[in-house]
């Protein structure tokens, strides 16, 4: 068979393609190498971190290798006891590397003793997300919001808790962000929230107590009452907690 022009220009194409392959994953390889040896050999935490954001800043497409920084990169994050970020990166693997069975596995198991670990630790703080406003109109919203900001200040008043602020709850206003999403966020082991329905003189309202490391469903109760006896409720709710 005769080679044309065209089929040589897509032979060349294919061949320095591959060439280019290569000396990616060799050059991702080595700038893991530099960070492991960076942190296993001289105990540079801060530049073994460097390194390992390189990995994938520089070679995204190296999944394999990508992972594998990444892991070392949680690892760096857990000795320098900065739980927050190792579980993030943990976090990553688990949702963007998965097809790296071996790095996203035991990426799981660093995540399971990191929860663990600040379930032990944040058992007493709790989050109050903003209550759904059911009915979606202004004046119940206002209501709802104010509902939310009544129940906190009555939470914050047990002092064996520890209450998150609604300046940094009220950004996960109809969110769609998972519980365990939300308490790495904000550090907490348990998240309150609710809904709220307004019909005429009664309101109807529900609220659910959640471990935010599991999604366990803790507590949870349906209350339907006069809107007079709001404070009732606000009270009730505080106690159970």
């Amino acid at each position: 068979m005769k080679l044309t022009s065209s089929m040589l220009i897509a032979i060349l194409s294919s061949l320095l393609n591959i060439s280019g392959i290569a000396s990616s994953q060799e050059s991702a390889g080595r700038l893991y190498q530099s960070g492991l040896y960076k942190e296993e050999v001289h105990g540079d935490l801060h530049e073994a971190i460097i390194m390992y954001k390189q990995v994938g800043d520089k070679f995204p497409k190296n999944k394999a290798t990508v992972a594998k920084a990444l892991f070392r990169l949680g690892s760096c994050y857990e000795k320098l006891e900065n739980r927050d970020d190792a579980l993030i990166t943990f976090q990553r693997i688990v949702d963007g590397y998965a097809e790296e069975k071996s790095v996203a596995n035991k990426a799981k198991e660093r995540l399971a003793f990191l929860f663990k670990e600040r379930e032990m630790r944040n058992s007493k703080a709790v989050a109050v997300l903003p209550f759904k406003n059911i009915n979606k109109d202004e004046e119940t919203e206002f209501f709802s919001d104010g509902f939310t900001e009544d129940i906190i200040i009555k939470l914050s008043q047990i002092r064996s808790l520890r209450i998150t602020s609604r300046a940094s709850t009220m950004r996960y206003k109809n969110t769609a962000k998972s519980g365990r999403e939300i308490g790495l966020e904000l550090g907490v082991g348990n998240i309150l929230d609710g809904s709220l329905y307004r019909t005429g003189n009664r309101i109807r309202i529900s609220a659910q107590l959640i471990r935010a490391s599991s999604d366990e469903l803790l507590w949870a109760e349906l209350y339907e009452k006069e809107f007079g006896d709001i404070f009732v409720i606000q009270s009730d709710v505080a106690n159970q907690i």
